[in-house]
């Protein structure tokens, strides 16, 4: 950093996103190297451990906040955008018709290629171009900030990053999504209000909330690592198992040549 020597703070963590952390030589004797090892695995394996998104504190976000309850029905949308159509009369290429193409059809060459000279008595007329205005679009017509489109996003990025939780924040209100992969339900809490919440109160529930965010992703380490132990338990067992077997075969092959050359009758 041009010789200048970095804050502590700077030299303890960095600033990246998710668990990727630096420790500082200071802190190590603290957690100890077992800690540091599990956390440099963890790091690894999970480099997100929970994904969240912040909107602006204005009027659409705080009543958006509020409009979707624990009860109303989330139907998972699908996109409707389609590629662009053509009125060409020439057969596109057969992955031309697949949605979201955006190959050019080639266009018919011109059959003249001839100038035709202007008659030196051409008559010149003159037309007046014609104005259409669209009709105003009525006030319905206008896309409305639905929650459920900003949680169908924030749960798919949730299974894109594989995090099982997930915050809607948007200063004032906060929601927290709870991801249940075996049954691939959401779960929604209600709505938070980050300035009167009581009991608890809202930095010791987000403590609360942090230290079960680290303990998920401790448990599913331990399942992932377990899991991982097994397979290849599983394939020394079968390499072994192999080796055994071409060892066996080897060693009949042998025994049959030694039970052959004892029986072949010998010349004296």
């Amino acid at each position: 950093m041009n010789g200048t020597t970095p804050s502590r703070s700077e030299t303890i963590f960095s600033t990246k996103p998710g668990l990727e952390h630096f420790f500082h030589e200071e802190i190590d004797p603290i957690v100890g190297e077992t800690t540091v090892r599990k956390i440099s695995r963890l790091c690894e394996r999970f480099p997100r451990l929970a994904t969240g998104d912040f909107f602006s504190m204005k009027e659409p976000s705080l009543s958006m906040f509020q409009t979707m309850t624990q009860t109303a029905r989330f139907d998972w949308e699908i996109s409707r955008t389609q590629g662009r159509k053509t009125t060409s009369h020439v057969t596109p290429p057969v992955d031309g018709n697949a949605k979201g193409s955006i190959m050019s059809v080639p266009r018919p060459k011109a059959t003249s290629q001839r100038i035709r000279s202007q008659s030196k008595n051409a008559r010149f007329t003159t037309r007046t171009s014609k104005f259409v205005v669209p009709a105003k679009a009525s006030n319905h017509a206008r896309y409305r900030p639905s929650l459920k489109h900003y949680l169908q996003c924030a749960w798919t990025k949730s299974v894109f990053h594989d995090t099982t939780y997930f915050i809607l924040n948007c200063g004032r209100y906060e929601r927290i999504g709870f991801r249940h992969r075996q049954t691939q339900t959401l779960y929604l809490s209600g709505v938070i209000d980050t300035i009167n919440i009581r009991n608890p109160l809202y930095r010791k529930m987000h403590v609360g909330l942090h230290i079960e965010i680290m303990n998920d992703a401790l448990r599913r380490l331990e399942i992932i690592e377990s899991l991982d132990e097994e397979e290849e338990n599983s394939d020394d067992e079968w390499f072994s198992r192999r080796k055994r077997s071409a060892e066996q075969g080897d060693g009949d092959k042998r025994t049959g040549k030694r039970r052959k050359v004892d029986s072949e009758p010998r010349r004296i």
